[in-house]
């Protein structure tokens, strides 16, 4: 024990002695200075730590920039360990088949909503679902003390608490509540927290076009989470949600473009099993590979679905149908206007049938 400035006993922690960190910074601990504050959270060491409440609040102490932006990245990601915590922490009353539907995680800073993510979690074996969500401080907006206030909420409980509970979706279904999981940040991961001018973190996206991969690493998109390799590839993603987030990224519409995904193939398990290369002769091994090559080489051309695409702006519920532009060669476009808050798109049959096939986001290009 020591003593502060006006003669009370204090602890180190009370001291304030780690002054307000530089940018540009990252950190993947949650025993870093800079994460001063936490509520509904679990620091860990080898990650920043762990969601055990919906909301979830951090408190970072970031150095202010004057008149400089400052970009705060959270990569976010469920794991083999999150329905453990999940059953721990939500009430009982709640079905465990909740626990599988996808996560739309939204993020507060300053009271206000910032971005988000949408994380669909992964078969029992599959790997991890990665996203990455970025937010922007304007000039002024960091205090003179630096502690930057930021929260985590579940989709379920932001829209309970700000009135737009059971918002429709173009999904042939009555609310989003039917096809999110409630209490979506509990038992999710914070890998790590990166700090940086937001400038540099956005310049050289603008005016040109970015692949999906890319864009939902420097969470611009969210499309339902990528697996570890994804993190170093470019490339399309799947919508494995049946839906997807877009970010406040650009001070102009954006435009996107999917297409029609391949299903995996049926009956095809891993080439690692054991059972599968005994039981499998030459013949037969040298018959399925020949039949795949056709089937990948095929061309898909499928008959378009008529789409009925809702544009859910994330902080008030509002719902805005957009339209498609179908391409010659395949896939469709959607051009989506300017928004100072995350929507949520998404993809019904414009018949009203349900969910379309599966799609995915090939690239995105400002306009």
């Amino acid at each position: 024990m020591t003593t502060d400035a006006n003669g009370y006993l204090a602890t180190h922690y009370d001291l304030d002695q780690d002054p307000a960190i530089s940018v540009p910074a990252q950190f993947t601990s949650g025993r870093h200075s800079v994460l001063r504050v936490t509520e509904g959270f679990l620091r860990r060491s080898g990650n920043v730590g762990r969601c055990i409440d919906s909301p979830t609040a951090l408190g970072l102490k970031v150095a202010d920039q004057g008149d400089e932006r400052t970009r705060v990245s959270f990569r976010l990601s469920l794991d083999r360990h999150t329905e453990s915590y999940w059953d721990r922490y939500v009430d009982e009353s709640v079905s465990r088949e909740e626990a599988s539907k996808p996560r739309l995680v939204l993020v507060c800073a300053q009271r206000s909503l910032r971005g988000a993510a949408l994380l669909v979690p992964k078969p029992s074996g599959k790997g991890r679902s990665i996203g990455e969500v970025a937010i922007d401080l304007a000039p002024g907006e960091v205090p003179p003390d630096g502690l930057a206030l930021t929260e985590l909420w579940g989709s379920n409980e932001w829209s309970g608490t700000h009135g737009w509970a059971g918002a429709p979706a173009a999904l042939g279904i009555h609310s989003l509540d039917e096809v999110l999981a409630p209490a979506a940040t509990i038992g999710m991961v914070v890998n790590g927290i990166s700090i940086a001018r937001s400038d540099t973190a956005t310049t050289h996206t603008l005016g040109r076009k970015v692949d999906a991969r890319t864009a939902e690493r420097l969470g611009l998109v969210s499309t339902g989470g990528l697996n570890a390799k994804m993190l170093t590839e470019q490339g399309a993603t799947r919508l494995t949600g049946g839906m997807m987030v877009v970010n406040p990224c650009t001070d102009a519409p954006v435009r996107l473009r999917f297409d029609w995904a391949r299903a995996a193939a049926a009956g095809r398990t891993s080439t690692g099993d054991p059972r599968w290369k005994r039981h499998m002769d030459r013949a037969r091994r040298k018959a399925w590979r020949v039949a795949q090559r056709g089937i990948d080489a095929a061309p898909l051309r499928r008959t378009p679905d008529r789409l009925q695409i809702g544009m859910i702006t994330l902080g008030d519920g509002r719902v805005t149908s957009l339209s498609a532009t179908y391409r010659e060669e395949g896939g469709f476009e959607v051009t989506v206007p300017h928004s100072e808050e995350p929507f949520l798109l998404t993809f019904g049959q414009a018949d009203g049938t349900g969910q379309p096939r599966l799609l995915k986001l090939v690239n995105l290009v400002r306009l």
